[in-house]
């Protein structure tokens, strides 16, 4: 009986053994369709445009070509990280990376932990070699492998520990390794365990597909999963000289002629590849599939050592180590002859390398594991049925600031992802810099739909910071939030803290605590600040009082109950976002809203017990304090990293980093011949030493601010130190007595310019075009230098800056250095046109005309007048001297038509035409004159026009003070007359000559600034106090530089007809001898108004008398001889989620925070105009056209995306003001 069951047991052993064998051979035996080898190449650091197949025409991929034309080419595949380590853990788990704490490259082991990181893929993940490898598959992988091993990391386990059956690999993983020269390898010949091979970097593809082809060879007659993860086309690059000789003579980019050459020799390696399986026969049982682990390279050292890093993203934003398309979008390439279709591209399945497990185990028929993928079976797709992705995708990279960043600023991305649909949302963890793209619309990710679709970024938003906290994390490793630490200041009774003692306000969160004795006195215990900005927590009528001013307005909470006897702690805080609360003993006592954090920070310092100087609350006097003070603290809360600066406008996509802004920048003065200089110009910033530096060889785009994102560099320079640019440029065909002429649009503050090494001419001025005849510097032929050194001290210096600050904040903006208009180049003759300036004089139809020449002389100027081609007038006269030019059946300029007629001028000498020009002009006459009513009102050509338009700060979150393409400054002209504006004030800040071009050419009114100039803080002792008797009293330095940039502005766009008024003082800031410099500037230009001083001091002159009133509206009486206007008034904010630049910080004059809030405040103040109108008001500028960083009072938001109100609705609201 016994012997019985044993020998029955042993029966069925065997027969177990006998199935499980004839399984296995079997499995072994299914080719084909049932069961494909599978060949997965995943090149290293290739751009979704490197293959010739997806756009580059300068290398051709032949073989990779050849697999796409025999098989399916993927147009929207990702990869799941934008950098190595995470990117291979999905292939490889079909999870997403972070789930593995693997969101970065591995390093070292310090490294790791800094991160948050593993140093290793635990073997215990689901592994798709493994699955394979147990289905009775041969595996190998042949190539890199970074997911453990390398640098000091030794306990990491071998490949395979995660099923393949062979490998070789590099520096970046453990067992037999090839290592190419480097430090890396060397820290991985010391770590041992397997055999170590010493090679060229050029050789390691080779090697690998060497390998890969004897695998294939030894396997061919059963089912193979192959890994051929190449270390090309990463850099550094080593081409062999064969291969880069084919690129020698491609272009002047050396890094980009060894990466194409790379690439060009990797695709001959994989050729071979290709070629053996299918000279094996196999080419109808394999699955090729072919992509990328992430986008091209985007290290820092290739700008700074002046050159872009090589491959393309066909145009995407974003590279490596950014979550735009050009990070993770990448090339998908399968091939399998017979079940894949060939010659097809599939442009709507979105696939993921998180697909590949579960798509390539279901491709044969192999058992996955039981594990929660994050992909999905991707086969149908494979197989030529496009799929709907049923399944979220979700990205996270960059959870430190310490992460690696893609160099230029334009490809920074927040650090989470999603994709549902065709909708991509990105965000930061802590919830800052929301950005929403439809990619059925637009791949390249420049407009941004956040604010136009806010419940499909609510949900989007939320699902992914959901997903976010759900993923693993190592104790202490977590991103902080993005407020700072408190900074206390413990006062006692008798502190009195000024300057730089003082606590630091401005935008942030402020908390006032005091223990006091009151006992019925009353008093101040704590302020800061005076009647402009400030804060004071203090007692009135026995009640507690908290008070805060903003821009003059107070906002104040007093509590309901006298305070008790005796000892008790009152508390006053200002939150970020402009929240008020009043606490007693712990307890709230009254809560209120100002308008936002403190904007700047306060003139007047800190005291305890008194209010000494501008009281900030409405009390009188110092109001001292008789009770008693026990203590009594401030406490500050720093925002943080508020700053967004990744914002961009739709346009940045436009723009052409090598050639930008290619219009003509002279619009007023046409030559033919010209070269522009605008595109990749090499910077260096050095310090206060005035000799060229060593090396000036970093990138920039030239003609954006360093400081903006389009210009590639993004920092912030300072007064003490210099930047220089340089670049090369070859002149363009002159005669051989013609000169050479170099023009800059503008460059702030101060240039030097030299051209091979010979001084040129010098500069002081930010805002007006500049030249200098560079002929005798340059050489016969052949590259010339041009070397630009540029200081601009900011509000270090007292130079006309506007809005501009070394660390922005409320009113005030980020800095603008350096170039920020075109620089170009202009041959002329040696007697030519030099400057133009023209008068219309409506009465006589005339266009009063002087023509000045280059050279003093009897050269001769001929005018002519055109409508269309017909010559409407025509005049002769010496240049330089006054001429009239007739104007037949004249048309007059003005909003609704604004007529314009071409100028062309020709000068001549002894009867030959050595010179011409083109021009145009407007007729057009503006006045201050009595209405029938006899009321001052605005003239334009003899009728009474109310002049309605936004202030307009010409800012741009891309550029800075440069637009970032001409179609984008013409879309807020645009707009604005499509709002129901006919003027505009261009505020504290000039435009290039073509944004006066267009307003010309659109009809809009232009009220101009000049910038103020004012050095230090801007309630500092350079502003001129409301009601002080009498004017600043500056240096002299400072005035002399403030009326050369004055008659500068006006002499470069005088001849401009839509600039009606000249603003030269706003709101006190630098206001000096005001009379004395309005009836100048009436005096140098009488065909213009001139503005009193904008909305602060007045003194009785200019043409008109103007309020500011926040949010008003308001007005002045009329005057006998002056108009009265509204200069700025509103400023109603709505924060557009999606489209703010500070994190926090964020305000308006008031805030609100639904469109339907703002349109019937906006309604409100609109419907008050026409009564004051009816009062004499004759013109009135509301704030502002577009949000302005932390400003959010405008129409539209910074990034131009958003239109905060229907514009035919405000149209709507306008049309009363015209009809009074």
């Amino acid at each position: 009986m016994s012997n019985s069951r044993f020998n029955s047991r042993a029966h069925m052993k065997t027969a177990i053994y006998s199935l499980l064998a004839g399984v296995a051979l079997l499995a072994t035996s299914l080719r084909a369709a049932d069961r494909p080898n599978i060949i997965f190449i995943f090149i290293d650091d290739m751009g979704y445009g490197d293959l010739s197949c997806t756009g580059n025409k300068d290398v051709q991929t032949t073989n990779i070509d050849q697999l796409a034309t025999e098989g399916t080419r993927f147009t929207q595949f990702y990869v799941n990280s934008p950098i190595c380590s995470p990117s291979r853990v999905a292939c490889t788990t079909g999870q997403f990376p972070a789930r593995h704490l693997i969101n970065s490259y591995l390093n070292s082991r310090a490294r790791n932990a800094a991160r948050g990181m593993v140093d290793f893929l635990s073997p215990k993940a689901p592994a798709i070699a493994r699955a394979f490898k147990q289905a009775g598959y041969a595996t190998a992988h042949f190539g890199k492998w970074h997911m453990g091993g390398g640098r000091d990391v030794d306990d990491a386990p071998l490949p395979q520990a995660y099923g393949f059956d062979e490998s070789l690999v590099s520096f970046e993983g453990l067992g037999n390794r090839i290592l190419p020269p480097g430090r890396l390898s060397e820290m991985s010949a010391k770590l041992g365990r397997g055999k170590i091979t010493r090679v060229e970097k050029h050789q390691q593809t080779g090697i690998y597909v060497d390998r890969a082809i004897d695998f294939v060879s030894r396997n061919n007659k059963k089912s193979f999963y192959l890994h051929l993860w190449l270390n090309d086309v990463h850099d550094a690059f080593r081409p062999t000289d064969e291969y880069l000789e084919k690129f020698a003579k491609f272009s002047d980019r050396p890094e980009l002629q060894k990466m194409y050459a790379v690439l060009k020799h990797m695709d001959d390696e994989l050729g071979r590849l290709i070629a053996h399986v299918d000279k094996l026969g196999l080419e109808e049982e394999t699955l090729f599939v072919v992509t990328s682990d992430n986008g091209p390279t985007a290290w820092p050292r290739y700008r700074r050592t002046g050159e872009e890093p090589p491959g393309s993203t066909a145009g995407m934003r974003g590279r490596k180590w950014s979550l735009y398309e050009g990070g993770i979008r990448m090339p998908l390439i399968v091939r399998w002859k017979g079940t894949v279709p060939a010659g097809k591209v599939d442009d709507k399945t979105v696939v993921a390398a998180v697909d590949f497990f579960p798509t390539f185990t279901k491709l044969a028929k192999v058992v996955a594991p039981k594990v929660a993928f994050d992909g999905v079976d991707m086969s149908a797709a494979f197989k030529g049925k496009a799929q709907v992705r049923k399944r979220t995708l979700f990205w996270e990279y960059g959870r430190q600031p310490s992460y690696l960043r893609p160099a230029h600023p334009l490809d920074q991305s927040p650090n989470l992802a999603i994709r549902d649909g065709d909708w991509k949302l990105l965000v930061n963890d802590d919830g800052t810099r929301t950005e929403l793209y439809d990619l059925s619309r637009s791949e390249r990710e420049f407009d941004n739909v956040a604010g136009k679709h806010p419940e499909i970024t609510k949900r989007l938003s939320k699902r992914l910071l959901a997903w976010r906290e759900s993923l693993p994390a190592i104790s202490g490793t977590e991103r902080t939030t993005s407020s700072g630490p408190w900074k206390k200041f413990v006062l006692t009774p008798k502190s009195r803290l000024k300057g730089a003692g003082a606590p630091k306000v401005a935008g942030n969160r402020v908390r006032v605590a005091a223990e006091v004795s009151a006992n019925g006195k009353n008093g101040v215990i704590v302020a800061q600040g005076g009647q402009a900005v400030g804060y004071s927590l203090n007692i009135a009528g026995g009640k507690p009082v908290f008070d805060v001013r903003f821009r003059n307005e107070l906002f104040s909470i007093k509590g309901k109950n006298s305070l008790p006897e005796g000892r008790v702690k009152l508390t006053g805080e200002l939150m970020m976002d402009g929240k008020m609360t009043l606490s007693v003993a712990g307890k709230q006592a009254a809560k209120g809203k100002a308008t936002a954090a403190l904007p700047s920070e306060p003139v007047d310092g800190l005291e305890v017990g008194l209010d000494d100087k501008g009281n900030v609350g409405g009390y009188k006097g110092n109001f001292v304090f008789r009770g008693k003070i026990h203590s009594a603290m401030v406490e500050i809360q720093e925002a943080g990293s508020t700053t967004i600066g990744g914002r961009v406008s739709r346009w940045a996509g436009d723009m052409d980093m090598r050639n930008p802004w290619p219009e003509y920048p002279r619009p007023q003065m046409v030559r033919p011949r010209w070269q522009n200089l605008n595109g990749l110009w090499n910077f260096a910033v050095a310090g206060t030493n005035k000799n060229q530096p060593k090396k000036i060889a970093e990138l920039i785009t030239v003609p954006f601010p360093i400081e903006s994102t389009l210009s590639g560099v993004k920092r912030i320079v300072g007064s003490g130190s210099y930047l220089w640019y340089r670049r090369n440029f070859e002149t363009p065909n002159r005669k051989a007595a013609e000169r050479m002429l170099l023009h800059f649009g503008a460059v702030d503050w101060e240039a030097v310019v030299f051209v091979n090494g010979k001084k040129v001419g010098e500069h002081m001025g930010g805002y007006d075009p500049f030249s200098f005849d560079i002929t005798d510097a340059l050489k016969d032929q052949g590259k010339q230098e041009l070397l630009v050194r540029v200081w601009d001290p900011t509000n270090d210096g007292f130079q006309p800056r506007g809005k501009q600050v070394k660390e922005p904040r409320g009113i005030w903006y980020t800095s603008v250095s350096g170039i920020w208009q075109t620089v170009w180049l202009e041959p002329v003759p040696a007697v030519s046109i030099a400057k133009i300036k023209s008068v219309p004089n409506i009465h006589n139809q005339v266009l009063e005309l002087v023509v000045t020449p280059s050279v003093a002389g009897s050269a001769v100027v001929t005018a002519e007048a055109y409508e269309g081609d017909r010559m409407v007038g025509e005049v002769t006269g010496f240049a330089g001297q006054l001429l009239h030019l007739p104007v037949k059946q004249m048309k007059l300029w003005e909003p609704e038509s604004p007529h314009l007629y071409n100028l062309r001028i020709t000068l001549s000498q002894k009867g030959e035409a050595v010179d011409h020009v083109l021009s145009y002009f407007g007729m057009r006459e503006t006045k201050v004159a009595k209405d029938e009513n006899g009321i001052n009102r605005l003239f334009l050509n003899g009728k009474p026009i109310f002049h309605w338009g936004p202030l307009d700060q010409g800012w741009w979150p891309d550029g800075l003070y440069t637009p970032p393409t001409e179609e984008a400054m013409i879309y807020d002209i645009e707009m604005t007359r499509k709002m129901g504006f006919n003027m505009i004030r261009k505020h504290v800040k000039v435009e290039p000559a073509r944004w006066y071009y267009w307003a010309d050419k659109l009809g809009m009114l232009v009220w101009q600034d000049l910038p103020s100039g004012f050095a230090g803080d801007a309630r500092g002792e350079w502003h001129l106090k409301k009601g002080a008797e009498e004017d600043l009293k500056l240096p002299a330095q400072a005035e002399a530089i403030y009326r050369t940039e004055l008659k500068a502005m006006i002499d470069a766009f005088h001849n401009h007809p839509s600039i009606v008024v000249w603003v030269p003082f706003n709101e006190g800031w630098g206001q000096f001898k005001t009379t004395e410099i309005l009836n100048w500037t009436k005096a140098y230009d009488p065909s213009r108004l001139v503005d009193g001083a904008s909305g602060w001091t007045d003194r009785g002159s200019g043409d008109m008398i103007d309020m500011h009133k926040y949010p008003g509206p308001g007005m002045f009486d009329v005057e006998p001889n002056r108009a009265s206007v509204l200069g700025e008034f509103g400023g109603l904010g709505w924060p557009v989620k999606g489209h703010l630049w500070w994190t926090k910080r964020n305000w308006g004059y008031r805030t609100y925070q639904t469109q339907a809030e703002m349109k019937e405040n906006y309604s409100a103040l609109l419907k008050q105009l026409p009564d004051l109108i009816k009062k004499g008001l004759a013109a009135a500028v509301y704030t502002q056209t577009t949000d302005v960083e932390g400003e959010v009072n405008g129409l539209m938001s910074y990034d131009r995306s958003i239109t905060k109100m229907d514009p035919a609705w405000l149209t709507g609201l306008s049309e009363p003001l015209f009809s009074e």
